[in-house]
């Protein structure tokens, strides 16, 4: 390594830690390396990974994303993000549901609130080392034509909507995390941690999803996705 390459390096062995006047990024966009550097449990080569400036862009939405939501679960998850998108640069693990998915309405009579989605797709990652030092990365795609929502009748239909976007996507990173740590875990058991993860979140407010219409919904609204710490998926009121 080349004394501007240790320079660079930094003495915590980060890219750029100690010389900001050597770096490719202005002073904001450092200070948002060290954050993630403080709020991450990353290896080396992850945080350098980051730094590399065709990953900038991801790094800053990976930073977005935290200043939303710092709690342990979302750095949890932040971490299996990263290492998925080392393993695969196309791959999705930053998208969630989007509030406009879930079309809620009460026609008379109805005893609740409801929504159709049809293409209610999702794709989950996982990737690792085999204790023989192989590498392994998989993905299993969960697809349902048709999905019905119910919420209680006192809650509004845009509030409905946020609710049950949040729902899902709690329900997705949960049965992602759940395949990074069960690599070799069936399809259908992964549905299952996702499905009952969705159940209890909706549960909490009185809502639930079926395949069964609770009323005639002739036209199920598409599924729509967003990506985490960029958009805003749950502001539908």
């Amino acid at each position: 390594m080349t004394q501007e390459e240790t320079q660079v390096m930094g003495g915590s062995g980060r890219p750029g830690s100690t010389s900001p006047i050597l770096s490719p990024y202005d002073a904001i966009d450092m200070a948002k390396y060290d954050a993630l550097d403080r709020l991450l449990d990353l290896r080396r080569w992850e945080f350098a990974w980051l730094y590399e400036l065709e990953n900038h862009e991801t790094a800053m939405q990976i930073y977005d994303f935290l200043e939303n939501d710092a709690s342990d679960g979302a750095k949890e998850f932040d971490e299996y993000a990263i290492k998925i998108l080392m393993a695969n640069p196309d791959a999705n693990p930053f998208l969630g549901a989007d509030c406009r998915s879930f079309e809620y309405a009460q026609p008379p009579g109805a005893l609740q609130r409801g929504c159709a989605v049809k293409n209610f797709n999702h794709r989950f990652y996982t990737t690792g080392m085999r204790s023989n030092g192989s590498p392994y990365y998989g993905e299993i795609d969960i697809n349902t034509p048709i999905i019905y929502f119910t919420m209680p009748t006192w809650m509004a239909n845009g509030n409905a909507a946020n609710i049950t976007a949040a729902a899902v996507t709690a329900a997705i990173k949960a049965a992602d995390l759940y395949f990074f740590a069960n690599p070799d875990v069936t399809k259908f058991k992964l549905a299952d941690v996702f499905n009952d993860t969705l159940k209890a979140e909706l549960a909490i407010v009185g809502g639930r999803f079926s395949s069964g219409a609770p009323f005639p919904i002739p036209s199920p609204a598409p599924y729509i996705t967003s990506v985490l710490g960029i958009s805003d998926p749950f502001n539908c009121n």
